[in-house]
């Protein structure tokens, strides 16, 4: 049953539904009555729905860049010595990255500003303000659970099969490849 859920949850992704998901927060909210005119408050939880669509190749990239610079030292976790020191040190590294690609995925081509001026020139920019609020609220509120659970989906929202496959399919209907002719190889 979890096999097929994870098939559908893939195949609507791949046409472009997205792949939802939610997190938990707690945010502090004046007390009803007349708590709220002497300041108290009380803590409530708060769910946010978030949707991952299937990424731009700008927003490809921009993911790209950011698992590069992860930090996993696989040969040294696999060897024993310290693992729990190790693990840490990989978590204290990485996980503002982790949060900011969680974060860039999440956002999609949303990062990417495109306003028209009163003159009417087209002005392009990065909202990098929205990616700091996501990269914060995500790095506060999301387990590691969670974080490797949403990585699956951006890794599935990528779609990087087919992505690789059009570029070989491009690669191979050049038109003015230069061909090797038997002949002219073994003279």
């Amino acid at each position: 049953m979890e096999e097929l859920e994870i098939e559908k949850k893939e195949l609507e992704s791949l046409t472009g539904k997205g792949i939802p998901f939610q997190v938990k927060s707690h945010v502090k909210m004046p007390v009803k009555g007349l708590g709220r005119y002497f300041g108290r408050k009380e803590t409530v939880e708060k769910v946010e729905a978030f949707e991952i669509k299937p990424p731009t190749l700008a927003v490809m990239d921009r993911l790209s860049l950011i698992s590069i610079d992860l930090e996993v030292d696989d040969q040294k976790i696999a060897e024993g010595d310290n693992t729990f020191d190790l693990v840490k040190g990989h978590i204290a590294s990485n996980a503002d990255k982790l949060a900011e690609y969680v974060a860039i995925a999440t956002l999609g081509e949303d990062y990417y500003v495109r306003e028209q001026t009163i003159s009417g020139r087209i002005r392009e920019y990065e909202d990098k303000e929205a990616l700091r609020n996501f990269t914060k609220f995500f790095k506060t509120w999301l387990t590691p659970q969670e974080l490797h659970l949403i990585a699956k989906a951006v890794i599935i929202s990528l779609n990087l099969a087919d992505f690789i496959d059009s570029m070989r399919l491009m690669k191979g209907t050049r038109t003015a490849k230069a061909k090797k002719n038997p002949i002219e190889l073994s003279a």
